[in-house]
């Protein structure tokens, strides 16, 4: 009867410790496998976008292909100088987004997100290379989304054929001035006013999120820090 009182105990003691393990190793499992479908149905988001926009471009090929070589040619010119402008605008607005998300992560000292597991909760700090990974990546993803409203093909194909060769005769400039570089030149101040709100916007709100910067009785209060930070923003708006 006490051999069978200690097996039974012992069977009762190691189905216990089975059930604390599966509480343990449970949790994170069904938390992994919800990060997991939601990178899977953002990944399949972002293939759908994708396969559009190249089926989008076939069939304007083909199209501008019916009507002959010159056609042909006229299209695949102005994709070049199409992407071309978005790709140098996508990297230079993630650089200037990058560069403020990297100021604000420097100003901050830890980052502690809570994590549970099974009854106890657990704060969790994120290290600084992990946020300077994310800030890449949101600069990333910001940068390509700015870039690709910008359509101005046309001066750019005008500035790489070189000038027209015809002044016009009040400023004495080459008309290629007027007609393509000035455009382009609004264009790109326009596109880099609409980058520096993005990134002052972006930039406060991250900071808002911190101690750096905070409203009490109805005034903004700001550190050091932030406030050189934004007086660095507003004097590249002006």
């Amino acid at each position: 009867a006490s051999i069978r009182r200690r097996a039974s105990g012992t069977e009762r003691r190691g189905d216990d410790a089975r059930r604390t393990r599966g509480v343990r190793a449970g949790e994170p499992r069904r938390g992994v496998t919800r990060g997991r479908w939601v990178a899977l149905a953002l990944g399949l988001a972002a293939l759908l976008l994708v396969g559009r926009g190249v089926a989008a471009l076939v069939v304007e090929q083909r199209w501008y292909a019916a009507f002959g070589p010159g056609a042909e040619e006229l299209w695949r010119t102005r994709e070049i100088a199409r992407w071309l402008l978005r790709g140098l605008a996508a990297a230079a607005a993630a650089g200037v987004l990058f560069a403020n998300l990297a100021g604000v992560v420097a100003s901050v000292e830890k980052v502690v997100f809570p994590r549970r597991l099974g009854d106890l909760e657990i704060a969790e700090t994120v290290p600084g290379r992990r946020l300077l990974w994310g800030a890449g990546g949101l600069s990333l993803v910001l940068g390509v989304l700015l870039a690709l409203p910008l359509d101005d093909w046309q001066s750019l194909v005008g500035l790489a054929t070189g000038p027209l060769r015809e002044l016009e005769p009040y400023t004495e400039h080459d008309l290629s001035f007027h007609v393509d570089w000035l455009p382009l030149e609004g264009t790109l101040y326009a596109w880099s006013l609409l980058v520096l709100l993005v990134a002052g916007a972006l930039v406060l709100a991250c900071y808002a999120l911190t101690s750096g910067f905070r409203i009490e009785r109805g005034r903004p209060r700001f550190t050091s820090h932030v406030r050189r930070h934004v007086t660095a923003l507003g004097a590249a708006l002006i």
